[in-house]
């Protein structure tokens, strides 16, 4: 964007790294009301795993909110409608993590439910149970999901803190923020 389209570098670097990550970090979240939301993911391999051996962990990180943003440029700069619309889907995804965290406000790292099928995904209880006994490691899931109070399509809260990120030029100055905790 900064170089109006001098170099074709930028835009090859976005297009190949946008293809795995499509693939296998950008997940589509099962939700209670069937939204058509996305998370980016954590994926962990040697460099040596077989694509076909990857698997995305629905971990969503509040840090990794800036994908929607990211990916909204990259589509706008190379006139991809395509990218837009999983730009505004990341975007949803982050907003729904507000909206449904029990202080409106995302934590800093948790688990969802990952949806097999990426257009078609109906709410299963049963599913998000059996994601929270993986987590929890509890049969008495009713009673986890109240300790926790997990929100449904929420499976675990890995980190309940908010970090507030804050960008000073003169640091000598700066006074890190406390963290608000759940």
């Amino acid at each position: 964007m900064l170089l109006g389209g001098g170099s074709k570098q930028y835009q090859k670097l976005y297009l190949d790294s946008m293809i795995p990550m499509r693939k296998h970090i950008f997940y589509r979240a099962m939700t209670k009301t069937g939204e058509d939301i996305r998370f980016a993911g954590e994926v962990q391999t040697t460099g040596n795993t077989p694509a076909s051996k990857i698997a995305t962990d629905p971990q969503a990180q509040h840090l990794g909110c800036f994908a929607g943003g990211m990916v909204a440029i990259g589509s706008k700069i190379f006139q991809n409608t395509k990218d837009l619309d999983l730009a505004r889907k990341l975007m949803a995804g982050c907003l729904w993590g507000y909206e449904v965290s029990p202080l409106g406000v995302m934590p800093e790292i948790i688990h969802t439910v990952r949806c097999e099928d990426e257009n078609e995904c109906p709410w299963d209880e049963k599913k998000w149970h059996a994601a929270i006994k993986w987590h929890s490691g509890s049969d008495n899931i009713l009673a986890t999901i109240e300790k926790q109070s997990l929100p449904p399509g929420i499976s675990k809260f890995d980190d309940t803190r908010y970090i507030l990120r804050l960008v000073d030029t003169h640091p000598q100055l700066f006074i890190p923020p406390k963290s608000a905790t759940y």
